[in-house]
Protein backbone atom coordinates (compact mmCIF):
# COMPACT_ATOMS: atom_id res chain seq x y z
CA UNK A 1 0.00 0.00 0.00
CA UNK A 2 1.44 3.38 -1.02
CA UNK A 3 1.30 5.99 1.72
CA UNK A 4 1.77 9.76 1.74
CA UNK A 5 2.06 11.88 4.88
CA UNK A 6 0.84 15.38 5.58
CA UNK A 7 2.19 16.01 9.05
CA UNK A 8 0.70 13.31 11.23
CA UNK A 9 -2.02 12.38 8.71
CA UNK A 10 -1.39 9.26 6.65
CA UNK A 11 -3.01 9.13 3.20
CA UNK A 12 -3.53 6.02 1.09
CA UNK A 13 -2.93 6.36 -2.66
CA UNK A 14 -2.31 4.23 -5.71
CA UNK A 15 -1.70 4.64 -9.41
CA UNK A 16 -2.03 2.92 -12.77
CA UNK A 17 -0.70 3.61 -16.24
CA UNK A 18 2.16 5.67 -17.61
CA UNK A 19 2.37 9.07 -19.23
CA UNK A 20 1.51 12.54 -18.01
CA UNK A 21 0.14 12.39 -14.42
CA UNK A 22 -3.53 12.98 -13.64
CA UNK A 23 -4.52 13.39 -9.97
CA UNK A 24 -8.11 12.40 -9.14
CA UNK A 25 -9.72 14.02 -6.07
CA UNK A 26 -12.99 12.44 -4.98
CA UNK A 27 -16.00 14.10 -3.36
CA UNK A 28 -17.65 14.12 0.03
CA UNK A 29 -17.89 10.77 1.80
CA UNK A 30 -16.74 8.77 -1.25
CA UNK A 31 -13.51 6.75 -1.51
CA UNK A 32 -10.99 6.74 -4.34
CA UNK A 33 -12.45 3.45 -5.57
CA UNK A 34 -15.47 5.38 -6.85
CA UNK A 35 -13.33 6.48 -9.80
CA UNK A 36 -13.56 2.88 -10.97
CA UNK A 37 -15.21 3.68 -14.32
CA UNK A 38 -12.94 6.60 -15.28
CA UNK A 39 -9.76 4.93 -14.02
CA UNK A 40 -9.45 2.37 -16.88
CA UNK A 41 -10.57 4.91 -19.52
CA UNK A 42 -7.50 7.09 -18.84
CA UNK A 43 -4.81 4.62 -17.85
CA UNK A 44 -3.88 3.58 -21.39
CA UNK A 45 -2.38 7.05 -22.01
CA UNK A 46 -1.90 8.67 -18.62
CA UNK A 47 -0.41 7.98 -15.22
CA UNK A 48 -3.57 8.12 -13.11
CA UNK A 49 -3.17 8.75 -9.38
CA UNK A 50 -6.03 8.46 -6.91
CA UNK A 51 -6.18 8.65 -3.12
CA UNK A 52 -8.59 8.50 -0.22
CA UNK A 53 -9.26 11.93 1.25
CA UNK A 54 -8.66 12.32 4.97
CA UNK A 55 -11.56 10.96 6.93
CA UNK A 56 -12.42 8.01 4.72
CA UNK A 57 -11.30 4.62 3.45
CA UNK A 58 -7.68 3.68 4.02
CA UNK A 59 -6.57 7.20 4.92
CA UNK A 60 -6.47 8.51 8.47
CA UNK A 61 -9.52 10.19 10.02
CA UNK A 62 -8.04 12.78 12.38
CA UNK A 63 -10.30 14.83 14.63
CA UNK A 64 -12.06 17.62 12.71
CA UNK A 65 -13.16 20.00 11.60
CA UNK A 66 -11.23 19.79 8.33
CA UNK A 67 -10.76 22.60 5.85
CA UNK A 68 -10.43 22.58 2.07
CA UNK A 69 -6.94 23.99 2.66
CA UNK A 70 -6.08 20.90 4.73
CA UNK A 71 -7.23 18.71 1.89
CA UNK A 72 -5.22 20.65 -0.69
CA UNK A 73 -2.16 20.02 1.48
CA UNK A 74 -3.09 16.32 1.48
CA UNK A 75 -3.24 16.38 -2.33
CA UNK A 76 0.18 18.00 -2.50
CA UNK A 77 1.55 15.34 -0.15
CA UNK A 78 0.25 12.61 -2.48
CA UNK A 79 1.90 14.22 -5.52
CA UNK A 80 5.15 14.58 -3.58
CA UNK A 81 5.02 10.93 -2.53
CA UNK A 82 4.48 9.98 -6.18
CA UNK A 83 7.43 12.13 -7.25
CA UNK A 84 5.23 14.40 -9.36
CA UNK A 85 5.93 18.10 -9.64
CA UNK A 86 3.07 19.05 -12.00
CA UNK A 87 -0.13 17.23 -12.89
CA UNK A 88 -3.55 17.52 -14.44
CA UNK A 89 -6.05 17.82 -11.57
CA UNK A 90 -9.59 16.40 -11.73
CA UNK A 91 -11.87 17.02 -8.76
CA UNK A 92 -15.48 15.87 -8.43
CA UNK A 93 -18.08 17.48 -6.12
CA UNK A 94 -16.21 18.32 -2.87
CA UNK A 95 -13.10 17.29 -4.77
CA UNK A 96 -13.93 20.04 -7.25
CA UNK A 97 -13.65 22.59 -4.44
CA UNK A 98 -10.32 21.08 -3.39
CA UNK A 99 -9.16 21.22 -7.02
CA UNK A 100 -10.19 24.89 -7.33
CA UNK A 101 -8.24 25.78 -4.20
CA UNK A 102 -5.29 23.71 -5.42
CA UNK A 103 -5.22 25.72 -8.68
CA UNK A 104 -5.54 29.02 -6.80
CA UNK A 105 -2.82 28.36 -4.24
CA UNK A 106 -0.40 26.15 -6.20
CA UNK A 107 -0.79 27.21 -9.86
CA UNK A 108 2.75 26.10 -10.70
CA UNK A 109 1.76 22.49 -9.98
CA UNK A 110 -1.40 22.43 -12.12
CA UNK A 111 -1.09 21.58 -15.82
CA UNK A 112 -4.84 21.68 -16.38
CA UNK A 113 -7.99 21.59 -14.28
CA UNK A 114 -11.15 19.49 -14.59
CA UNK A 115 -14.08 20.31 -12.29
CA UNK A 116 -17.00 17.90 -12.16
CA UNK A 117 -20.43 18.34 -10.53
CA UNK A 118 -19.19 21.19 -8.35
CA UNK A 119 -19.66 24.91 -7.70
CA UNK A 120 -17.95 28.11 -6.60
CA UNK A 121 -19.77 28.81 -3.30
CA UNK A 122 -20.50 32.36 -2.21
CA UNK A 123 -20.89 32.28 1.56
CA UNK A 124 -21.92 35.93 1.68
CA UNK A 125 -24.93 35.43 -0.59
CA UNK A 126 -25.40 31.78 0.40
CA UNK A 127 -24.61 31.21 4.10
CA UNK A 128 -22.88 27.97 4.94
CA UNK A 129 -25.33 25.09 5.47
CA UNK A 130 -25.58 23.77 9.00
CA UNK A 131 -24.11 20.33 9.50
CA UNK A 132 -27.07 18.09 10.35
CA UNK A 133 -26.92 17.13 14.00
CA UNK A 134 -28.25 13.71 13.01
CA UNK A 135 -24.81 12.95 11.52
CA UNK A 136 -23.60 12.72 15.10
CA UNK A 137 -25.98 9.94 16.04
CA UNK A 138 -26.83 8.12 12.80
CA UNK A 139 -24.17 5.62 11.69
CA UNK A 140 -22.60 6.74 8.39
CA UNK A 141 -23.67 3.55 6.60
CA UNK A 142 -27.34 4.56 6.93
CA UNK A 143 -26.61 8.05 5.67
CA UNK A 144 -24.76 6.69 2.64
CA UNK A 145 -27.47 4.16 1.83
CA UNK A 146 -30.02 6.95 1.59
CA UNK A 147 -27.75 9.44 -0.13
CA UNK A 148 -26.74 7.22 -3.03
CA UNK A 149 -30.33 6.86 -4.24
CA UNK A 150 -30.66 10.47 -5.40
CA UNK A 151 -27.34 10.92 -7.15
CA UNK A 152 -28.08 9.18 -10.44
CA UNK A 153 -29.82 10.16 -13.64
CA UNK A 154 -33.03 8.33 -14.59
CA UNK A 155 -31.39 6.06 -17.17
CA UNK A 156 -28.65 4.55 -15.00
CA UNK A 157 -29.22 0.77 -14.75
CA UNK A 158 -29.96 -0.64 -11.32
CA UNK A 159 -26.97 -2.97 -11.54
CA UNK A 160 -24.66 0.04 -11.86
CA UNK A 161 -26.12 1.60 -8.72
CA UNK A 162 -25.84 -1.76 -6.97
CA UNK A 163 -22.13 -1.96 -7.89
CA UNK A 164 -21.49 1.50 -6.50
CA UNK A 165 -23.45 0.78 -3.33
CA UNK A 166 -21.32 -2.31 -2.71
CA UNK A 167 -18.17 -0.19 -2.86
CA UNK A 168 -19.61 2.35 -0.41
CA UNK A 169 -20.81 -0.32 2.00
CA UNK A 170 -17.31 -1.81 2.07
CA UNK A 171 -15.67 1.57 2.70
CA UNK A 172 -14.53 2.65 6.15
CA UNK A 173 -16.18 5.97 7.03
CA UNK A 174 -15.80 6.96 10.70
CA UNK A 175 -18.33 9.46 11.99
CA UNK A 176 -15.60 11.99 12.76
CA UNK A 177 -14.37 11.66 9.18
CA UNK A 178 -17.87 12.36 7.85
CA UNK A 179 -18.23 15.36 10.16
CA UNK A 180 -14.75 16.63 9.34
CA UNK A 181 -15.40 16.56 5.60
CA UNK A 182 -18.86 18.11 6.05
CA UNK A 183 -17.28 21.03 7.91
CA UNK A 184 -14.84 21.60 5.05
CA UNK A 185 -17.67 21.69 2.50
CA UNK A 186 -19.80 24.00 4.65
CA UNK A 187 -17.04 26.56 5.15
CA UNK A 188 -15.61 26.69 1.64
CA UNK A 189 -15.98 29.94 -0.33
CA UNK A 190 -14.44 30.57 -3.77
CA UNK A 191 -16.94 32.65 -5.77
CA UNK A 192 -14.92 35.86 -5.59
CA UNK A 193 -11.58 34.13 -6.34
CA UNK A 194 -12.03 31.59 -9.15
CA UNK A 195 -11.47 34.28 -11.80
CA UNK A 196 -7.82 34.10 -10.71
CA UNK A 197 -7.47 30.52 -12.00
CA UNK A 198 -5.04 30.48 -14.91
CA UNK A 199 -4.92 26.77 -15.77
CA UNK A 200 -6.83 25.49 -18.83
CA UNK A 201 -10.14 24.42 -17.31
CA UNK A 202 -12.93 22.01 -18.21
CA UNK A 203 -16.17 22.16 -16.21
CA UNK A 204 -18.52 19.15 -16.37
CA UNK A 205 -22.10 18.84 -15.11
CA UNK A 206 -25.02 16.43 -15.31
CA UNK A 207 -28.14 18.24 -16.48
CA UNK A 208 -30.25 16.52 -13.82
CA UNK A 209 -27.89 17.03 -10.89
CA UNK A 210 -30.09 17.39 -7.81
CA UNK A 211 -27.14 17.80 -5.42
CA UNK A 212 -25.35 20.69 -7.14
CA UNK A 213 -27.86 22.27 -9.54
CA UNK A 214 -26.82 22.78 -13.16
CA UNK A 215 -26.98 26.56 -12.76
CA UNK A 216 -24.13 26.38 -10.25
CA UNK A 217 -21.94 24.67 -12.81
CA UNK A 218 -22.79 27.36 -15.37
CA UNK A 219 -21.82 30.09 -12.92
CA UNK A 220 -18.53 28.36 -12.09
CA UNK A 221 -17.59 28.00 -15.76
CA UNK A 222 -18.53 31.61 -16.52
CA UNK A 223 -16.21 32.92 -13.81
CA UNK A 224 -13.05 31.05 -14.86
CA UNK A 225 -11.34 32.73 -17.82
CA UNK A 226 -11.52 30.57 -20.93
CA UNK A 227 -13.21 27.63 -19.18
CA UNK A 228 -14.97 25.08 -21.37
CA UNK A 229 -18.38 23.91 -20.13
CA UNK A 230 -19.86 20.51 -21.01
CA UNK A 231 -23.18 19.08 -19.84
CA UNK A 232 -24.60 15.57 -20.03
CA UNK A 233 -28.27 14.97 -20.72
CA UNK A 234 -30.04 12.49 -18.47
CA UNK A 235 -27.14 12.41 -15.99
CA UNK A 236 -27.26 13.34 -12.32
CA UNK A 237 -24.61 14.23 -9.76
CA UNK A 238 -22.84 10.89 -10.25
CA UNK A 239 -22.51 11.40 -14.00
CA UNK A 240 -19.35 9.27 -14.20
CA UNK A 241 -21.17 6.15 -13.07
CA UNK A 242 -22.49 5.09 -16.47
CA UNK A 243 -20.37 2.37 -18.06
CA UNK A 244 -20.29 4.22 -21.40
CA UNK A 245 -20.44 7.68 -19.86
CA UNK A 246 -19.66 10.33 -22.49
CA UNK A 247 -17.84 12.31 -19.78
CA UNK A 248 -14.96 9.83 -19.95
CA UNK A 249 -14.43 10.60 -23.64
CA UNK A 250 -14.71 14.35 -23.06
CA UNK A 251 -12.14 14.19 -20.24
CA UNK A 252 -9.74 12.14 -22.32
CA UNK A 253 -10.07 14.43 -25.34
CA UNK A 254 -9.41 17.46 -23.12
CA UNK A 255 -6.31 15.89 -21.57
CA UNK A 256 -5.01 14.80 -24.97
CA UNK A 257 -5.32 18.39 -26.19
CA UNK A 258 -2.97 19.70 -23.50
CA UNK A 259 0.77 20.17 -24.08
CA UNK A 260 2.82 17.19 -23.01
CA UNK A 261 4.60 17.50 -19.67
CA UNK A 262 8.32 16.96 -19.53
CA UNK A 263 9.82 14.19 -17.40
CA UNK A 264 9.72 15.49 -13.86
CA UNK A 265 10.68 14.70 -10.33
CA UNK A 266 9.98 16.65 -7.14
Amino acid sequence: MAVARNGSVQLWWDEVGTGDPVLLIMGFSWPAQMWHRLWPALSDEFRVIRFDNRGIGNSDAPPGPYSVGDMVADSIAVLDAAGVQRAHIFGASMGGGIAQEFALTHPDRVASLILGCTAAPDRVAEPAPKIPWLFKIIPPRFFLRRRIQGGYGPNVPREIIKEDRAILKATRLPTRGLLGQAAAVAAYDSRNRVAQITAPTLVLHGEQDATVPLEQGKILASLIPGARFETFAGEGHNFMSSVDCPANRVVKDFLESQPRLEAQQV
